[in-house]
């Protein structure tokens, strides 16, 4: 199992990608988020984009679905032929024709594959492609709808991405033991404002029992004005190996 970091940016990072993650797990690969910028990255980091298989959406907030029509737009152009599979929170269906036609209004009747759409609310378990994918909701609610964390099982490889937002420590036993771990860590100490810490996501990893963690989403200010603050936070913790990433970075797991 590899994981690529797109994006490691929060929503307005002049310098950092929106947060964005390729995980190719065997014969499967998955793309989490897909901000504003993250599709153009994406096709420049990744050789396969095309061979894509399922679109991960963890919230409707532009820094984490806005560059979809760019995606469909390229594997239209580029003639995919495989359906691709689009999850998300309740209405992503909708909002993914809804931004698409603003875009490009006759794109999705000229697209030469086809679009399956799955919805998840918190606690929704679908298998898909032969991958087990749970949900789980975080405190990053808005009138936009859920934002959700999601559980990859597959074979027998795991991962986990929070997506925006703190996981609850009632889902520890749920995510625990996963091999590899990303978290959005927007806050230096506190989790406040419908955002994670760099403290609190360490605390979760340690207490999880999980193998490799890496923290994204970071302000953009506490990025720059706190890294040997965050730095020194991450040494502290002995049992869990955790990265701090920039974008195209590769994060391997080979399994025990």
């Amino acid at each position: 199992m590899e994981c690529k970091f797109i994006g490691v940016g929060d929503a307005f990072d002049g310098k950092h990608t929106n947060t964005s993650l390729y995980v190719k797990i065997k014969d499967r690969s998955l793309l989490f988020d897909c901000g504003f910028n993250s599709a153009h990255s994406f096709f420049q980091l990744v050789p396969s984009a095309l061979d894509l298989d399922i679109l991960w959406i963890s919230h409707f907030h532009g820094d984490h679905y806005f560059g979809i029509p760019m995606l469909l737009g390229s594997f239209f152009s580029s003639e995919r032929k495989d359906p691709l599979v689009i999850c998300g929170p309740v209405g992503i269906e909708d909002k993914v024709r809804a931004l698409t036609a603003l875009a490009y209004p006759s794109l999705l009747s000229k697209l030469s594959f086809d679009l399956k759409f799955y919805e998840f609310s918190p606690e929704s378990v679908k298998n898909i492609l032969g991958v087990t994918i749970s949900s789980f909701g975080t405190d990053h609610f808005e009138s936009s709808g859920d934002s959700l964390a999601v559980r990859i099982d597959y074979e027998t490889f795991s991962f986990f991405y929070a997506g925006d937002g703190s996981v609850s420590s009632e889902n520890i036993a749920q995510i625990s033991g996963v091999d590899i771990a990303v978290f959005e860590a927007y806050n230096l100490d506190k989790a406040e404002n419908g955002h994670s810490s760099v403290k609190q996501c360490l605390e979760f990893a340690i207490n999880a029992k999980i193998k490799q963690v890496a923290l994204v989403h970071l302000n953009r200010f506490v990025r720059t004005y706190h890294l040997d603050e965050i730095l020194e936070l991450i040494k502290e913790v002995e049992a869990v190996n955790i990265l701090l990433p920039e974008e195209g970075h590769l994060l391997h797991f080979s399994g025990n």
